[in-house]
């Protein structure tokens, strides 16, 4: 008698998916490069259809990748599809632009972090320079000059930073910024906290996000991570804070002249504490690495930017496609503050704003806060330089100076060849803005990012053609046949009688 197939269809219906899943093709180690290059061009584009089948790929391909010596080539195209799932379904949820919904991320942040202290906990005291003082708080009063925040679309801002032994609470409340009614109630708190790990150097810092919003009399503030509508008094969108802080900690634009003399040291210490933490991590909430190669080579923004992966003493965050291009143009087209320069006349015309309130008096300073505040965002420095020399506080030759730092030669380009016919910083970092912009260019320059560790050094070549691999788990033979044969109804089976 013929034996019975009846085991074999045991097995067949315990073991379905080993022998019918086949997702992992067979492919030369030169096809498998064709393939993540496909891929890394989708994703340099910031298509996100190919990421299921990326995901699906590297959990069924992983040993052959391994075997190819593949796995480095790939790390970077499976670590931003998985991270590109993640922030797709958190943001189907509710998100300010982390890989996990914002109930996520705040059940598991601890609670320390999304405090306010005490003294804050009804908004922003009329005595909060007295209670700064007396516990040893940082206190900055002035006009920010790149985001109006809601309601009102104020530019105003307190910030206080109390500094501890675990982290450094930065609390900035907006305040009125209507000089008639400068009592005038504001609603939105910001708040982040670095972890500094002080006490724990094989730790970076990490950095924790949280919002509150004020009732309509300034008072009562609600954790805007409580997701309640009646908690938050019913405003519940969030900032997508990545956008804004590539960093973690964002460098402070205040309106030249716009703090007091009192504040222009605390200015001063912030923004050199500010830029000391080294590198910042998102506490698990993001992967920065996962959103293509940073933005800026031919311009030089990544000597800083570049994730933390160069030597330069400021190196930092890196610029990516989610980066906020308006907040990149404002820090090259309005304060000129990025690209740092290394020119000494570049440096006097930034150090001379910042001077701005040890210059004038009480009430030349009041006067100047006023006057400036309908000028354009452009405008400003140059506006700031005028009205130094209009009151007497810089001479002409440092006026010319600095105005020709900002504007350059009259001429230019036409001067080409005279020993002064230089560009200007405004010219200058409006062009490099505008390449910034340039897709095309930023695209390539991440299909190399995503394949530079797929070059020779760390592939193993592919001499066994013949050799098995995950794709060979297919109904065609390979792995089914064998196990016909182990039963005796594969091809070459004798047919064996019981």
């Amino acid at each position: 008698m013929k034996r019975s197939l009846l085991p074999l269809a045991l097995v067949l219906m315990l073991v379905p998916q080993v022998l019918i899943a086949a997702s992992c093709p067979t492919k030369s180690t030169e096809q498998w490069l064709e393939w993540f290059e496909e891929k890394a061009k989708l994703m340099s584009r910031n298509v996100d259809t190919y990421e299921k089948e990326v995901i699906e790929y590297a959990k069924d391909c992983g040993p052959t990748w391994n075997l190819k010596g593949l796995s480095t080539c790939s790390q970077r195209l499976v670590v931003s599809a998985q991270a590109r799932a993640k922030r797709a379904d958190a943001a189907r949820k509710g998100s300010m632009g982390w890989e996990m919904s914002d109930k996520e991320y705040g059940d598991r942040m601890a609670k320390e972090f999304k405090t306010l202290p005490p003294e804050l906990k009804d908004g922003l005291p009329k005595n909060y320079r007295e209670i700064a003082k007396q516990k040893g708080w940082k206190v900055l009063q002035y006009r920010s000059r790149t985001v109006p925040n809601p309601p009102n679309r104020s530019f105003a801002r307190v910030l206080i930073v109390v500094e501890g032994d675990k982290d450094d609470k930065y609390i900035q409340f907006t305040v009125s910024d209507d000089p008639s009614n400068p009592d005038k109630p504001e609603q939105l708190i910001d708040y982040l906290s670095v972890e500094h790990n002080k006490n724990n150097p094989g730790k970076n810092p990490q950095i924790h996000f949280a919002q509150f919003w004020r009732d309509q009399n300034g008072k009562n503030p609600r954790n805007k991570l409580d997701i309640s509508r009646n908690n938050s008094h019913g405003h519940m969108t969030h900032d997508s804070c990545y956008s804004c802080h590539p960093n973690g900690v964002r460098e402070l634009s205040p309106e030249p002249g716009s703090y007091s003399k009192e504040d222009a040291d605390t200015y001063a210490y912030l923004k050199k504490k500010m830029g000391g933490y080294g590198k910042i991590e998102f506490n698990g909430a993001l992967t920065p690495e996962a959103y293509g190669a940073p933005m800026g080579k031919e311009q030089g923004c990544t000597k800083c930017h570049n994730n933390f992966e160069g030597t330069h003493l400021q190196s930092r965050g890196a610029l990516n496609y989610r980066t906020e291009k308006s907040h990149i143009a404002h820090k090259m087209n309005a304060d000129f503050s990025m690209p740092v320069t290394s020119l000494d006349p570049e440096k006097e015309l930034q150090k001379t704003i910042d001077q701005i309130p040890y210059l004038l008096s009480d009430a030349e300073l009041k006067k100047f806060q006023a006057g400036i505040r309908g000028v354009g965002q452009e405008e400003k420095n140059e506006w700031a330089i005028d009205k130094l020399k209009e009151l007497g506080k810089i001479d002409a030759a440092k006026h010319k100076q600095l105005k020709f730092v900002l504007n350059g030669h009259p001429n230019y380009p036409n001067c080409l060849g005279e020993p002064d016919c230089f560009i200007g910083i405004k010219k200058t970092y409006e062009k490099m803005n505008g390449d910034l912009r340039n897709t095309s260019q930023y695209a390539d320059n991440n299909v190399e990012y995503y394949m530079e560790k797929c070059t020779p050094e760390y592939l193993i070549p592919n001499t066994n053609p013949t050799a098995v691999e995950d794709g060979s788990r297919s109904n065609e033979g390979g792995f089914f046949n064998s196990i016909m044969n182990f039963f005796g109804a594969g091809e070459g089976s004798t047919g064996s009688q019981q």
